[in-house]
């Protein structure tokens, strides 16, 4: 399956004021995925508002999307028990790493239904730092976001709305994913 980014047209990356967001299916990004199968890059969601609520990973503290405002985020849903998501997961805190300086987010929610301390054991066992760990035992907040397949991470501009997701899990460490993530980095500042 081919991805399409229907972000900006032409032959090269434009900066575009984000009052001014447009659509455009002229520039293809086909993303690598570490199963040999293509994520695919949806925007059916263009700008809509992505409202969405969870914990932090000890259950402690009730969070909501609107608390990080003023960031570009990505937010990728996962489970313990995916194994795509699990795979996925070195390189979205490799990116998470290489953007530690910027405005630009990654955060990690996990849709298990289990307890945190079981997401937090299985945590412990991998070889994984840098991204920011969010749990939502009850899966609302990837039913909110529309998710249906798992992983999926959802581009949210700095006001809350949605500029695309990748659904599937993709190397975010790719040429491919850093073209796709300069182009909204630009089109969001």
């Amino acid at each position: 399956m081919r991805l399409c980014l229907a972000l900006l047209g032409g032959a090269g990356l434009i900066a575009v004021p984000a009052s001014s967001y447009t659509q455009d299916e002229n520039l293809a990004i086909r993303l690598p995925n570490p199963d040999g199968r293509d994520p695919v890059f949806d925007q059916a969601r263009f700008l809509e508002p992505v409202s969405i609520e969870f914990m932090d990973l000890a259950e402690t503290t009730q969070l909501s999307l609107a608390d990080s405002a003023g960031t570009l985020r990505l937010i990728n849903f996962w489970a313990t028990w995916c194994t795509p998501c699990v795979k996925e997961l070195p390189s979205l805190a490799a990116l998470a790493e290489q953007h530690a300086a910027t405005s630009f987010q990654v955060m990690a929610i996990s849709l298990d239904r289990a307890e945190s301390t079981v997401v937090s054991e299985f945590l412990a066992t991998l070889e994984v730092q840098g991204l920011q760990w969010f749990i939502d035992p009850s899966r609302r907040s990837g039913q909110a976001a529309d998710v249906f397949v798992l992983p999926t991470s959802v581009i949210v501009d700095k006001e809350g709305r949605e500029l695309g997701r990748v659904v599937g899990s993709a190397d975010w460490t790719s040429q491919e994913a850093s073209s796709l993530l300069h182009a909204l980095l630009e089109m969001a500042e």
